[in-house]
């Protein structure tokens, strides 16, 4: 397995031509990743990503805060033996947060659908399933306007094999309110939710009747549930898959990739609310492309991406931002020698446009880059090595707070066992614990710097 770093790169887009580049790891010496980015109330920034480098070695929940300058304020871990997937997370009017996951720790020996509330300060209140005998994932958490939260997602029936939608509303405690699931002869699943002026509630999500042939589709939710047919995107020779929704203004803005004759390209679509179509655009940049994230600001629309170079196989992160007609004007294109992608982007109070992806080089890291207010123009900027920050603190999880450390190896960068009496600047400690697993921890640098 690669070792995967999580790194946050903070850019200020000054001029079109000038930037300036600072870069930020995070990780340990598993497989870590992020997903998203929001801004919290105070200002501060939270990002949900899974990590592999616990002890186990098996993916749980992970969560940083920091500040707007990058500056690593906690970092925690939520998770049990099975794998967890991180998916979403919202910040509550008490700030604190929700999180949400699946988990393979579920007692119908499938997957359930997890929600974890942590504090400020990112200590544990509850933890909530939801599941029934089936297969359960979700897609998006969603603030409700009644103190109330939306999860979107899909159930895998076992009697037919089909994927049904779900749409689960909760309290701020976490208790199921209202449950739906309908059932279909197909594969489908529901992304995302908006709560509309009027009240009622837009959902958006993907029916598949093969895996080349798929069309998403745009809803309106009544107060029964009950589900009112209102726009389609997709084909039989056209096939298109939703990734996000956003509603601002008389207007609602869909995001994704769409299929046609093996290429996969991404698209951008502009709806009025009464579901008629204002503007669509459907470009091929380069192979497997697919919006991932849309967001608007001051007219513009500024969606992120990871695009397959043709014939490599290897990926690059792009930034692109739109005119009101949807129109390109600019994009950042951020490159490594391997892979780099987008997953989220958000803006700031302040402007600043924050944007969440993975850079590779040797290793994989995860990246956040900010632009400031003053140029909305992407600029393409060069990229420098990481600095460590050390704000990974998964070695032990919650769930096993009794296990202690039974002794302690050393080896130098070239895997030599050493004494405590030999480290060099650089070295290795391998921490056993009592029931015989082991984690290991990079320490370099002058002060013993702790490089997981």
């Amino acid at each position: 397995m690669r070792t995967i770093r999580l790194t946050l790169v903070l850019i200020t887009a000054i001029l079109a031509q000038h930037a300036l580049a600072q870069n930020f790891a995070f990780g340990g010496l598993g497989m870590d990743q992020g997903r998203e980015i929001i801004v919290c109330a105070n200002q501060d920034l939270m990002v949900l990503g899974s990590t592999a480098s616990d002890i186990e070695q098996a993916a749980n929940v992970y969560l940083l805060r920091a500040d707007t300058n990058l500056q690593c304020i906690w970092s925690a871990s939520l998770g049990g033996y099975g794998v967890e997937q991180a998916i979403s997370v919202v910040e509550t009017d008490e700030e604190e947060f929700l999180i949400l996951g699946n988990t393979s720790d579920s007692d119908n020996n499938g997957y359930d659908i997890v929600l974890w509330k942590v504090d400020a300060e990112g200590q544990l209140l509850w933890q909530h399933n939801y599941g029934d005998a089936q297969w359960n994932f979700a897609n998006r958490l969603i603030k409700g306007n009644a103190n109330d939260y939306w999860i979107t997602g899909h159930t895998i029936n076992s009697d037919n094999g089909s994927t049904d939608p779900l749409l689960i509303r909760i309290s701020s405690e976490g208790i199921a309110l209202q449950y739906w699931n309908y059932i279909t002869d197909e594969e489908d699943e529901i992304v995302d939710l908006d709560l509309l002026e009027d009240g009622t509630r837009l959902i958006s999500g993907n029916t598949c009747t093969t895996e080349d042939t798929c069309t998403c589709w745009i809803k309106i939710l009544d107060d029964t549930g009950a589900l009112i047919e209102f726009n389609t995107f997709g084909n039989d020779t056209l096939s298109a898959v939703l990734r996000e929704t956003i509603v601002h203004d008389e207007f609602i803005v869909h995001c994704g990739h769409t299929l046609q004759n093996g290429v996969q390209s991404s698209y951008l679509r502009r709806l009025h609310l009464d579901g008629t179509t204002d503007w669509e655009r459907i470009e091929i940049f380069s192979q497997d492309e697919s919006y991932l994230s849309v967001t608007e600001l001051d007219g513009y629309y500024f969606t992120a991406t990871a695009s397959r170079v043709t014939g490599s196989g290897e990926s690059d992160g792009i930034l692109y931002r739109r005119n009101e007609g949807g129109w390109y004007q600019d994009a950042h294109i951020f490159q490594s020698s391997l892979n780099s992608g987008f997953y989220d982007i958000a803006f700031h109070p302040n402007g600043d446009l924050f944007a969440v992806g993975y850079y590779t080089s040797v290793e994989q890291d995860i990246a956040l880059l900010v632009y400031k207010q003053q140029s909305h123009i992407l600029a393409n900027v060069s990229q420098p090595a990481p600095s460590f920050v050390d704000c990974f603190t998964v070695g032990i999880s919650d769930h096993r707070p009794q296990l202690a450390i039974a002794f302690s190896e050393y080896y130098n960068w070239w895997g030599q066992k050493i004494e405590p009496t030999q480290l060099s600047p650089c070295y290795i400690r391998i921490d056993f614990f009592t029931d015989g697993s082991s984690t290991a921890t990079k320490i370099c640098g002058p002060t013993g710097q702790v490089q997981h």
